[in-house]
């Protein structure tokens, strides 16, 4: 096997070396995919967005108005647990990525397998 290691460290089978160039460029990216994931899912003008009727969001709030008690208030719950867990998944998957920024910025640069990376690419 021809792994190219740094100098002195044994070779290691079923490892990918990690350049200091290459932790710093990809967490870079990482940082970048990050902020633009989080900016995907933010609601800049919060006004206009109550104001748009035709959003999926609105629909689905004046179709539960229309219901009558307690199938109104069950449906409203329902909803608002889905939008709670729906933020709180974003919320996890991006800490993972903040996490993996540092990671790979670690000293001397980290020695990771690729089912560890699979892993930790796959939410």
């Amino acid at each position: 096997m021809n792994d190219v290691m740094p100098e002195g460290e044994a070779i290691r089978l079923f490892t990918v070396p990690i350049t200091e160039e290459l932790a710093g460029e990809t967490a870079a990216i990482l940082a970048q995919f990050r902020e633009l994931a989080d900016a995907a899912l933010r609601v800049e003008d919060l006004e206009a967005f109550e104001q748009n009727t035709t959003s999926l969001f609105r629909r689905e709030a004046a179709a539960l108005g229309a219901l009558s008690d307690p199938l109104r208030a069950e449906r409203r719950s329902l909803h608002g647990m889905l939008l709670e867990t729906a933020d709180l998944t974003k919320d996890n998957a991006l800490d993972h990525v903040r996490a993996l920024e540092h990671d790979i910025l670690m000293q001397p640069p980290p020695v990771w397998s690729p089912l560890t990376l699979r892993r930790r690419f796959t939410w």
